[in-house]
């Protein structure tokens, strides 16, 4: 399991786990155009940010597919964002 980040300017990839799923979206400045994304062979869920205004909490955008599973989609907080993506790992475990 592989996770992607990439600020639009520099891209990084590492092994994914839980612990750096949950310090990429709690502990870095996340701004537009920041995604997120964890790969799983041809499973895989990605999150793109979006605000509406500089001063808003930033949303993500949230995209993916997990197998049979209905692929998590729309706009959503941070939190839920985490939260799927914790979700879309525990599968994998």
């Amino acid at each position: 399991m592989r996770l992607r980040i990439c600020d639009g300017e520099q891209e990084r990839t590492a092994p994914a786990s839980l612990d750096l799923v949950e310090e990429t979206f709690t502990l870095f400045p996340i701004g537009d155009g920041y995604e997120i994304a964890v790969a799983d062979g041809e499973r895989w869920i990605a999150a793109i940010a979006v605000q509406n205004r500089p001063a808003e909490e930033v949303e993500f955008l949230l995209s993916g597919v997990d197998g049979d599973a209905t692929p998590p989609s729309g706009r959503v907080s941070r939190s839920e964002a985490l939260k799927r993506f914790r979700d879309f790992m525990q599968v994998a475990v």
